[in-house]
């Protein structure tokens, strides 16, 4: 078993991105524990597969409460862009507010997590070929699925400040700066002010006609 602990993740993957690729050329396959919450299992980050089908089949994950989902930068992405050529994962590993003041870990979960790791390693001794086939895909679409990633977060927090936004997200997208966060957040907010004025000018339409009919 080979493990990798690489630098600078969070400003851009900076150490994966400048790995020796031939570290990984005899691995079965390549699991990173890291992303927050206890049942994510990422197979798909931006238009860039992770794994094979016969890999997920085989990995027993439904046991532990995993399910599949989709990702956004990490470190196994950047491995994957240069060329990665067997099935990895993300995992979420019970750690929760990352990036805050408030960070914390749920040994539980954690625990949880290191469970299903132990049980790939001991239980899929073949090795899982997979071999990204659009490769490149993540840089060329980024800016894309972050604005739609920061317009999600927004919905389920429409009371965030820019500045709260900025500050928790800025190193899950290290590409944007503070003025493309200014930006996106007020795109969202008067998109959703067209539309709230849109209902009510219709709900009120439909008021007077109702009032006309009788």
């Amino acid at each position: 078993m080979k493990v990798a602990f690489f630098v600078s993740e969070e400003i851009g993957c900076v150490g994966s991105r400048n790995a020796d690729m031939g570290f990984f050329e005899d691995a079965r396959f390549v699991i990173e524990p890291d992303r927050r919450g206890y049942e994510d299992l990422i197979i798909n980050i931006s238009y860039t597969s992770l794994c094979s089908d016969e890999f997920l089949k085989d990995i027993g994950f439904n046991a532990f409460g995993y399910q599949e989902e989709f990702g956004m930068m990490t470190d196994v992405l950047e491995l994957k862009e240069k060329g990665l050529k067997v099935s990895c994962l993300n995992l979420s590993c019970g750690y929760y507010e990352p990036h805050t003041d408030h960070e914390f870990t749920v040994k539980k979960d954690l625990l949880n997590c290191l469970g299903l790791v132990e049980h790939i390693i001991e239980n899929c001794l073949s090795v899982y070929p997979h071999e990204n086939l659009e490769s490149g895909y993540y840089h060329r679409y980024f800016e894309i699925d972050a604005e739609t990633e920061i317009w999600d977060i927004l919905s389920w927090d429409p009371e965030m400040s820019v500045e709260d936004l900025y500050e928790m997200y800025q190193t899950n997208y290290p590409r944007l700066k503070k003025e493309d966060f200014e930006r996106i957040y007020n795109e969202y907010h008067e998109f959703n002010d067209e539309e709230e004025l849109w209902k009510d000018t219709n709900l009120k339409g439909a008021v007077n006609t109702k009032r006309l009919w009788l």
